[in-house]
């Protein structure tokens, strides 16, 4: 295993401790290592880890790369290497291969930010079925002027983007969360999110739903959906966005 066994559990259990909810979600991964499975070899299709790291400016934008096989903005990252005998040791790597960025601040305790779990489509041409990425997400500050070089083989472009912009919703709450936005001195509006309101009955077999006005420009127009809204610049937080929204809409 490039990167040893005890490392891996105590990364994930240690991880687990401020996120209980998530242990089902991560227990086959536990149960993987606890059997001896080579859980950092990309061949293992039965599950392996990668890693990726949100790098943050000065600005409190991230940067994001243009990945070109998937085509997406996001995150750089990739896979572990027999050189690496840590995560954080392969994450730093990834990041400074692909961007060229080498000076990085950990936040916090240097646990991960998040785990996801997501799940790889078949490549015949690779001879590689499906399988499942439990991608180990850190999450890092970049001081000062910061120069990028990128991987031009794996990476078309690079971008400092606002934090809203992460394509994981999980992920972006916990970066915007770090960060304290929205913050009192930095307008909603220049991290916009949006709060989705889900109330169902006592059975929990109904949501409440309303028919959204059928206008261009706005999410969803003219479908059944949720109580949601975008932030305003008065509102302090996610929760008083969505019960302004929930107020707003439907008098509650």
């Amino acid at each position: 295993m490039t990167i040893p066994a005890p490392h891996l559990q105590d990364l994930v259990t240690g991880y687990l401790r401020g996120h209980p909810d998530e242990q089902s979600l991560l227990q086959p991964l536990l149960d993987r290592l606890a059997a001896g499975a080579n859980v950092t070899d990309r061949r293992e299709f039965d599950g392996h880890v990668t890693t990726s790291g949100v790098v943050i400016n000065d600005a409190d934008d991230v940067l994001l790369i243009h990945h070109l096989a998937s085509g997406r903005w996001i995150q750089p990252g990739g896979h572990p290497e027999d050189s690496d005998r840590t995560l954080g040791q392969a994450v730093r790597r990834e990041i400074a291969e692909e961007t060229g960025v080498t000076e990085l601040e950990v936040f916090g305790d240097g646990t991960p930010v998040h785990i996801d779990v997501h799940t790889i489509a078949a490549r015949p041409d690779k001879n590689e079925p499906a399988h499942v990425h439990y991608d180990v997400r850190y999450l890092f500050r970049a001081r000062g002027p910061v120069g990028l070089t990128l991987q031009a083989e794996e990476v078309g472009a690079a971008q400092w983007r606002s934090p809203s912009e992460l394509g994981d919703p999980v992920l972006r709450a916990r970066v915007l969360s770090s960060l304290g936005l929205p913050r009192q001195d930095r307008p909603a509006d220049e991290d916009p999110y949006c709060a989705l309101v889900v109330i169902t009955d006592p059975a929990a077999t109904k949501v409440l739903m309303h028919l959204r006005d059928d206008k261009p420009g706005i999410w969803a127009p003219g479908t059944w959906a949720p109580m949601s809204g975008g932030a305003e610049p008065d509102d302090p937080d996610p929760h008083a966005t969505a019960c302004r929204e929930l107020r707003e809409e439907t008098g509650l």
